[in-house]
């Protein structure tokens, strides 16, 4: 059979590639090519797409930036009716879409069109990659898939109206009454079992910048952060084979001259005796020389004297941590950090060989129970250790305890559209206007320079 694999745009009012890259898809396609069947792809997402080097192109985006992140290829369109009261343009991030249609023009009629999906609230361009792809392919079903399809699921079914949904988490007690076709009838239709996809190797041959493998040694999460909807996509917290993960990464480099790895797991150092140190010191062995990335935020209580010496010795650039807030109310809510812990890792990770200067820490905007005083009390308290704070908008995510609260106190409901919980807005909700928006992050920027 012929599929046709697609990574959708971003619509947003902001967006920064910081290592984005469809795993699930990549996967997908080594298990389709494994069964004998042909793939299309399609990535709106790709900043190294071929179309920004063709002779008369702007090719701003094309040119790396350190450690191959940068900023997204942009067109501005029409704001959404119900985020008119937001004082900000959006945008349509990645592949104009004038070269999608070519691309799409080009390609034969699939069997089978798989869209994936992130943020609940870009799901308009979700929506508007299944009505272009349609208008194209009448007769291929599309099947969504992704974390929206999984957190909002009768959403998905009712607005994006994909031919079927395909929901990661399908367990005895959920609500799978959207999950449609069954495993069963999947797995006869496409003869593959999309069960097992957490487990197969990425197909890099997709990619156009094979100098970065995003990694993932571990599926879902041991802890119940409040805000999160991890449980919500895979209940189960699963690590990989130290050995499979540290072959992966030395067939990719050798194969496709991988420069940078980076980690994008939920919880990279839980177990840290049988995974990530046994991965690093296997690593080591092999003697490759490569740089490590962590962007999502490392949990602190984890880190000793051991294990900051693996990660800087393996060469990790990128340590960000996780903190979200100094306050101990707040703290002992989400039971993730204290702040004697956060403390600790810190001279920890300095006493490693670590500059504090290289060392980030997320702080969350607008969460609940955080009001302007005490955000900006977060930022000094991390900044006063000598650390980089990165602010993270707060975004309510349906099916979270944190929503569930948010409900009650009528700050969102679950019949809300999806848009308004973009993490832009939620701040407006706490009384942050634009422009105390602007000045706190200005601030915040200011602060950071002064490190040293």
């Amino acid at each position: 059979m012929k599929f046709l694999l697609i990574n959708p745009w971003i619509y947003d009012f902001a967006a920064y590639d910081l290592w984005i890259q469809p795993i699930a898809l990549f996967k997908l396609s080594t298990l389709l090519k494994s069964q004998g069947h042909s793939v299309d792809f399609i990535n709106c997402l790709d900043r190294f797409d071929k179309y920004y080097s063709w002779q008369g192109r702007d090719v701003i985006y094309y040119v790396p930036t350190k450690y191959y992140c940068g900023k997204y290829h942009k067109q501005q369109i029409n704001k959404p009716t119900i985020l008119d009261f937001v004082p900000r343009k959006y945008y349509r991030y990645g592949l104009p879409i004038e070269i999608v249609e070519e691309r799409l023009k080009k390609i034969k009629p699939p069997d089978y069109i798989f869209i994936s999906s992130i943020m609940t609230y870009w799901y308009p361009a979700v929506k508007d990659m299944i009505e272009l792809v349609r208008k194209y392919f009448p007769n291929s079903p599309i099947i969504l898939g992704g974390i929206y399809s999984s957190i909002m699921p009768r959403h998905a079914k009712e607005v994006c109206k994909p031919d079927y949904l395909f929901q990661e988490l399908s367990q005895q007690g959920r609500d799978v009454i959207y999950y449609v076709p069954t495993k069963k009838t999947l797995a006869e239709n496409l003869n593959i079992d999309l069960c097992k996809l957490n487990s197969v190797r990425q197909d890099r041959s997709l990619l156009s910048n094979k100098k970065v493998h995003i990694m993932q040694t571990s599926c879902g999460c041991p802890f119940n952060c409040t805000y999160c909807a991890s449980k919500n996509i895979s209940d189960k917290f699963v690590q990989r084979d130290p050995e499979d993960v540290v072959y992966e990464m030395k067939e990719s480099v050798i194969n496709t001259g991988t420069e940078n790895f980076v980690f994008y797991d939920d919880a990279l150092f839980v177990n840290k005796d049988r995974h990530i140190e046994q991965i690093l010191k296997k690593w080591h062995q092999i003697g490759l020389t490569v740089n490590f990335h962590t962007p999502n935020g490392l949990h602190c209580k984890y880190i000793d004297k051991n294990l900051a010496e693996l990660i800087y010795d393996a060469n990790f650039k990128t340590i960000r941590l996780s903190l979200e807030t100094s306050s101990p109310l707040l703290q002992k809510k989400s039971n993730k950090i204290c702040n004697d812990e956060f403390k600790n890792a810190v001279n920890i990770l300095n006493q490693a060989g670590f500059n504090k200067k290289d060392i980030d820490v997320y702080i969350m905007m607008a969460m609940p129970g955080q009001d302007e005083k005490q955000l900006r009390a977060d930022i000094l308290w991390a900044h006063n250790l000598g650390v980089r704070v990165l602010l993270s908008d707060y975004s309510p995510i349906p099916g979270t305890l944190d929503f569930e609260e948010l409900a009650a106190q009528g700050l969102v409901s679950n019949d809300d559209d999806p848009l308004l919980h973009n993490n832009t807005i939620f701040a407006y909700k706490l009384g942050l206007d634009i422009n105390k928006i602007r000045e706190i992050r200005t601030w915040t920027v200011n602060l950071n320079k002064s490190i040293k």
